[in-house]
């Protein structure tokens, strides 16, 4: 359909809803320190850009975006 083209995902953007939120920031905790699976595509958890997906600096670049107003991820 024109028009309804869906959008790529996003770096950081988790849960797949279009925004940045906790729910994101939740997911990647979960992914880094609870054994959750990593998403597909692996890149949505690797939110700085450093080839590792999801670890505590991604987590940090998360949170520094959705509470504190910081960059945001990575495209």
């Amino acid at each position: 359909m024109i028009g309804n083209t869906p959008t790529p995902p996003r770096r950081g953007d988790l849960i797949a809803d279009g925004v940045y939120n906790v729910q994101d920031v939740v997911e990647e905790i979960n992914h880094a320190f609870r054994g959750k699976a990593l998403p597909y595509p692996e890149m949505l958890a690797d939110v700085n850009c450093d080839g590792f997906a999801c670890n505590i600096q991604d987590v940090v670049k998360l949170i520094d975006h959705v509470f504190r107003g910081g960059a945001e991820p990575c495209p």
